[in-house]
């Protein structure tokens, strides 16, 4: 939620440094639908906050996932992931660290 946040709603620019452990980034990942985190049966808390599960609203899903409100306006971010996370693919961290970069934003990425 602080990314989603950062990147999306930080229009005043208060919020200048974000710092992610282990964090979700993007929701509609089909590694993170997978570890059962998540989805099928519609009842998780994300599914609760979101108000629908990924089958029926997939673009709600893709709104509240970070990853997707990364831009040129975003914040300079480190990431500190492991690599054998069983619950939220460090992929995700690497994508959003790579997406940063593309828009010549500082960020850190450091796996564990």
């Amino acid at each position: 939620l602080a990314l989603l946040y950062a990147y999306k709603h930080n229009e005043d620019r208060m919020i200048k440094l974000a710092v992610s452990l282990c964090g979700i980034l993007d929701l509609t990942d089909k590694k993170l639908l997978d570890t059962n985190f998540g989805y099928a049966d519609g009842g998780t808390v994300i599914s609760w906050l979101i108000g629908a599960d990924i089958t029926h609203q997939s673009q709600q899903w893709t709104d509240a996932s970070p990853l997707y409100h990364i831009s040129k306006t975003a914040i300079p971010t480190y990431f500190i992931h492991g690599e054998k996370d069983e619950i939220v693919p460090y992929e995700q961290s690497v994508s959003a660290c790579q997406r940063l970069r593309s828009f010549n934003i500082p960020s850190q990425l450091s796996l564990l």
